[in-house]
């Protein structure tokens, strides 16, 4: 339901935030539905503290802060000067930092790239979409500290048999509700195959100190709890390179005041895992700066086929209808002289970059019936295709698919609602992504987990997963 003060909102929310939602309990569900008409909601600001934070300190917050501008250069960029070079090389890293990961333990995932480009199977997954078994795994937490975490955008990023979590904003507070601590991000490993939500922190230790996962550049750093600060998050999920490396796309967000932000333009981050040591290192590439006359490749979605990584953006001119696509090798993707651009309305690849400063509906590889927020792109098994797996633009709480024969398609724009999650206090959630992880025999792609920002009031949002299994 809509709220009156909220109303003036409505316009810059569906342009600049990206919005998605939890599964109303439906198991097992019927055939999926086709796209039926969904109502628009407002969203409901975050709070973020405006001075250094001290134990049993209760922060100032900004009153408007999630009026910031997510979408205005999202679906916009290409690099100018980001770093070059391939994994393993920190020449070119302006920051970086190491974390401690915990011993697995417990039945671990698995996830595998496609081998190949053609899959072909896009019309008969149109079959393949009923709903069996749905389980609910609720909060995104670690039971073993005693904190209350609230945080939102969970991106999902498979390394090997692990699955890391990272977030964007994170609040902590003690069970009293005592605060604690807060950041730009975070981030967390999943336990065990069984329950994806049950994770250890990484970021955030037994004593309730908050680390900053992203690292900052001093300039960032000296000012992240004024008015004027920066903001480090990301949209999407992780793009797993090997089993001990992934590169991740963050967004550079910078304040003017409390009420107004920009996007500065992005930066892909470089994971790695060393097993000898137990550690995971965060390396920050060079900025990729952007203009309005290109696409933001990466800040969508991205899969990785063969040694090839195809990148998609989507285009903001088309109310977020249109996904634009590029491709870079796997071990080159920070030096952008190696990308290529795909243009859906010659069947093309280029290495010019394509000029987006009018909106260019034939040159999409996807101009969908559902306008996009977040989501996620990879290859089915069991569908014997490429699944895209959404969020919409409507904030009506509900996870779309479409299937493709290639990461270039064609594909079938005839979105199918595969799962509606359920809703808070707040009216409706968003940050949805989807992952295809492997557990036991099962093909890829016959279960997916599913991940969200809940929002159950203004002050009590946090991400949660659910896993479905296609009939």
């Amino acid at each position: 339901m809509r709220q009156s003060t909220f109303i003036t909102f409505l316009s810059v929310a569906l342009a600049t935030l990206s919005t998605a939602s939890p599964m109303e309990r439906r198991s097992p569900k019927p055939a999926a539905e086709l796209l039926t008409d969904d109502p628009i909601l407002p969203f409901t600001p975050h709070p973020y503290p405006t001075k250094p934070l001290e134990p049993r300190e209760a922060p100032d917050f900004f009153p408007n802060e999630k009026l910031r501008k997510r979408g205005s250069v999202i679906g916009a960029g290409v690099s100018k000067g980001g770093s070059s070079g391939n994994f393993g090389s920190s020449n070119d890293y302006i920051a970086s930092g190491k974390f401690t990961v915990p011993i697995k333990s417990g039945e671990q995932f698995s996830y595998k790239a496609a081998s190949f480009y053609s899959a072909g199977g896009a019309e008969k997954a149109q079959s393949k979409w009923t709903v069996s078994k749905s389980s609910d795994h609720g909060k995104i937490k670690d039971d073993q500290k005693p904190w209350t975490v609230h945080r939102d955008v969970p991106c999902i990023c498979p390394i090997g048999d692990r699955v890391f979590w990272f977030f964007d904003d994170t609040f902590v507070y003690k069970e009293d509700d005592t605060f604690v601590g807060a950041a730009s991000n975070s981030f967390a490993v999943s336990r065990s195959s069984d329950s994806p939500s049950d994770v250890e922190e990484i970021s955030i230790t037994l004593e309730g100190k908050v680390t900053v996962v992203i690292p900052w550049t001093s300039e960032e750093k000296d000012i992240q709890y004024s008015s004027d600060r920066y903001a480090i998050w990301s949209y999407a999920p992780c793009i797993p390179i090997d089993d001990y490396h992934a590169a991740h796309q963050w967004t550079i967000v910078k304040f003017t005041n409390s009420s107004y932000s920009e996007i500065l333009g992005y930066a892909m981050m470089e994971y790695e895992i060393d097993e000898s040591t137990s550690e995971i290192a965060i390396k920050r590439n060079g900025m990729l700066t952007y203009d309005s006359g290109t696409y933001a490749y990466g800040s969508f979605a991205s899969v990785l086929v063969n040694n090839k990584v195809y990148m998609y953006a989507v285009d903001p001119l088309s109310a977020k209808y249109d996904v634009h696509l590029a491709a870079a090798p796997r071990y080159s993707i920070y030096d952008s002289s190696t990308w290529s651009y795909y243009d859906a309305s010659t069947s093309s690849w280029s290495q010019t970059a394509p000029d987006c400063s009018q909106r260019n509906k034939d040159s999409a590889v996807i101009s969908g019936k559902v306008p996009f927020s977040t989501g996620s792109v990879f290859y089915s098994e069991y569908h014997q295709a490429y699944l895209m797996v959404f969020f919409s633009a409507w904030a009506d709480s509900t996870f779309y698919a479409i299937a493709g024969d290639s990461p270039a398609g064609p594909w079938n724009t005839t979105a199918v609602k595969i799962a509606k999650t359920e809703l808070g206090g707040n009216g409706y959630n968003y940050g949805g992504m989807a992952t295809p992880l492997i557990t036991g025999e099962s093909e890829q792609g016959k279960k997916l987990v599913l991940s969200y920002t809940y929002q159950d009031t203004t002050s009590n949002w946090y991400g949660k997963t659910e896993t479905i299994e296609f009939a």
